[in-house]
């Protein structure tokens, strides 16, 4: 009769150890792609929102405003750095693309009333100020490549938003978001 084990051998222990260590290290990969990818989703979201509320300031600021000019104009095309408005009351609101992004400033007089930047591609960002049908129309080019991470999409197309200067009937009154209340 023949004794029983009572143990492994050391090639069953080996075999085993060498499928734990592939499979902890499948999961570990798989973890953190997992946390790459959500971070990348977090980051293009904040971006994008960004660039919304850069867009709904921007418009409601020119439809307010009585009239808009071009700073630091380029050389060829006419498009330039920065953006000055007019509002009534002896307010001005100057858009500037910065190093941080693109900064919004509201100054009734000389004194600063408010300040914030948008975290969006300053180096891609062209301003124009152009007359359609009698009232100026301001836009903001932004080219989101020049931006773009290694990790990030490859290619986004241009995006350009305009606005009215001066419409009728918008001074100072707030808008309500889309499906909300004002």
């Amino acid at each position: 009769m023949r004794a029983r084990r009572r143990g492994y051998s050391l090639i069953e222990c080996l075999v085993v150890m060498t499928l734990l260590g592939a499979v902890l290290s499948f999961v570990t990969l798989t973890i953190h792609a997992t946390f790459r990818v959500q971070r990348q989703w977090t980051d293009a979201s904040a971006y994008s929102r960004a660039i919304e509320r850069l867009v709904a300031q921007l418009r409601a600021d020119a439809h307010r405003a009585t009239a808009a000019s071009v700073a630091e104009p380029a050389t060829q095309g006419g498009a330039g750095r920065g953006l000055s408005l007019t509002l009534p009351a002896a307010e001005t609101v100057q858009y500037t693309a910065g190093p941080r992004g693109i900064d919004r400033v509201v100054r009734r007089g000389e004194k600063i009333a408010h300040r914030e930047t948008y975290p969006v591609s300053a180096a891609a960002a062209a301003w124009h100020v152009r007359r359609d049908a009698g009232r100026p129309l301001v836009s903001l080019d932004l080219n989101l490549q020049t931006d773009a991470r290694p990790e990030g999409p490859a290619a986004c197309p241009p995006y350009r938003f305009t606005a009215a200067v001066g419409l009728p009937g918008s001074g100072g009154r707030k808008t309500a978001p889309a499906g909300g209340t004002p």
